[in-house]
């Protein structure tokens, strides 16, 4: 059976998708070809890994072993929406040090 050809495009795509690690830690900005990887996509990272920690990647309330405020804070830098981010990552840090 032939291989099939992948065009330039579709291996630069593939390249970018699965070069930055786990998809679940990544944020909506890995997926797009050429997008710039900022600060905020690192705060997004860091809620990601929150809820590995401490919600097994639920992103659910009920399944959150922490208190109310810091899943707030979690779900606030895995926004899908980059405005609504804690930003600089500094910012994301400093709310949850004063959380808990």
């Amino acid at each position: 059976m032939p291989r099939p050809q992948l065009s330039i495009k579709h291996a630069r795509l593939y390249i970018g998708r699965f070069r930055s690690g786990s998809s679940r830690f990544q944020s909506p900005v890995e997926y797009q070809l050429g997008a710039d990887i900022d600060e905020i996509t690192n705060v997004y990272t860091l809620g990601a890994t929150a809820f590995a920690l401490f919600d097994g990647y639920n992103r659910a309330r009920d399944k959150w072993q922490l208190s109310d405020k810091l899943f707030e804070i979690a779900t606030r830098a895995v926004s899908d929406d980059r405005t609504k981010r804690q930003q600089p990552i500094r910012q994301c840090t400093a709310e949850w040090e004063a959380a808990q």
